[in-house]
């Protein structure tokens, strides 16, 4: 499967192309923008944004569960268990 081409915006162009820019983070896929030279932020859809979270906003979210979603997770065969820690009751 090949990989979408990364779109990184100027910041000042972003400002400039606003209207552009929103249509193609949602029909494209994510609009990097750039700031100084550096990658700053993102502009993506909001259901992609939402969809790792939409556990976590309704409490059901469990530890690991948006690395077990990542298709490379299941071929780094990690493990997500994790021990009870009551912490220690060291006297003072």
């Amino acid at each position: 499967m090949m990989a979408a081409r990364k779109s990184t915006w100027q910041l000042q162009t972003a400002k400039a192309r606003f209207s552009e820019l929103f249509q193609l983070a949602r029909s494209q896929g994510p609009q990097w923008f750039s700031r100084r030279g550096k990658e700053s932020d993102v502009i993506l859809p909001a259901e992609e944004f939402e969809a790792p979270h939409a556990g976590a906003a309704q409490g059901r979210a469990q530890p690991g569960a948006v690395l077990s979603r990542n298709p490379l997770f299941a071929r780094a065969r990690l493990r997500l268990e994790r021990t009870a820690d009551y912490g220690s009751r060291s006297k003072l």
